[in-house]
């Protein structure tokens, strides 16, 4: 069953620990240029196609010069990226 309350509450644990970004133009435009990166990846190693939120959240990692921790197989070779998947 859905509770608001419980799923209020782990929302502002999220938010407490995360750092909020605003996409500004110069995540944008980094955006679209990994897309394609990603996305040509992605064909080559026949995996799903990427998103453009994908690509937003890579952008925004590498702007801010933080590594992006994920399972996603879609980035396990990328620059950048720490693996945690398999």
């Amino acid at each position: 069953m859905f509770r608001r309350s419980e799923a209020l509450e782990r929302l502002k644990f999220i938010e407490a620990k995360s750092l909020i970004i605003i996409v500004n133009l110069e995540i944008a435009l980094k955006a679209t240029e990994t897309y394609f990166e990603i996305y040509n990846y992605a064909k080559r190693r026949k995996l799903r196609t990427p998103s453009l939120v994908d690509a937003i959240v890579y952008a925004t990692a590498y702007i801010i010069g933080v590594k992006l921790v994920t399972g996603d197989k879609l980035f396990r070779e990328i620059p950048g990226i720490i693996y945690i998947g398999d």
